[in-house]
């Protein structure tokens, strides 16, 4: 069986006062038709250094379902096998700096 695979990269900066937020989209459809996808990208501070451990929270808008994540020590993270939707990203950085962004994934 061949296995379909279709690829969107799409990058968001989301820049405020105290950081910038960079989110990316992939998405890959297996033979049984199901679509996933991923939210992934870096948390950074406003002089681009990481920010290792900040929370990560990823909401599905319609269903209201989340996944928590923690960026790792390049301030990367990566939310896997989303199904179809919209999704708010909200980021807890050090302190109480606090930024969010909208992603989509769709076939």
């Amino acid at each position: 069986m061949a296995r379909r695979r279709l690829v969107l990269h799409a990058a968001r900066t989301l820049k405020s006062r105290s950081g910038i937020l960079i989110l990316s989209l992939a998405l890959s459809s297996p033979v049984f038709g199901q679509v996933l996808g991923s939210i992934s990208g870096f948390v950074h501070d406003p002089t681009s250094a990481n920010i290792p451990g900040a929370s990560v929270i990823v909401t599905n808008s319609e269903t209201g379902l989340s996944r928590t994540l923690l960026a790792d020590e390049r301030g990367y993270y990566r939310a896997l096998a989303l199904p179809v939707g919209r999704y708010d990203v909200k980021v807890q950085g050090r302190g109480s700096a606090t930024w969010s962004a909208s992603a989509s994934i769709w076939q």
